[in-house]
């Protein structure tokens, strides 16, 4: 990654700290996701298996409940592209689940 990349990721996991830290709301899909749980601290890593192509993916009991993701479909087909994992950082909630 180039120096801007790397830059502009910087401003943005501060961006997304002070936005949780303001007691907000945060929803974080693939990359996302990843910068939300790098700016909280928790581990973003390789995972050991690509997701490349159309998953079918699950919404958790947390995620029935909650009101942004309870209106659509509890197992939605989804296309993801990403070969990277995170740990939930403390207190996060997990929203879907896929197959791998």
């Amino acid at each position: 990654m180039n120096r801007t990349g790397i830059l502009f990721l910087k401003r943005e996991l501060a961006y997304i700290r002070k936005v949780i830290d303001a007691g907000k709301p945060v929803l974080g899909i693939c990359l996302g996701a990843q910068l939300i749980a790098h700016a909280l601290g928790a581990r973003v890593y390789p995972n050991k298996r690509k997701e490349i192509g159309w998953y079918k993916i699950h919404l958790t009991s947390e995620g029935k409940k909650d009101p942004l993701l309870n209106g659509g479909p509890p197992s939605p087909w989804v296309f993801q592209w990403h070969g990277d994992t995170f740990d939930l950082p403390r207190g996060a909630r997990g929203g879907v689940i896929g197959p791998v």
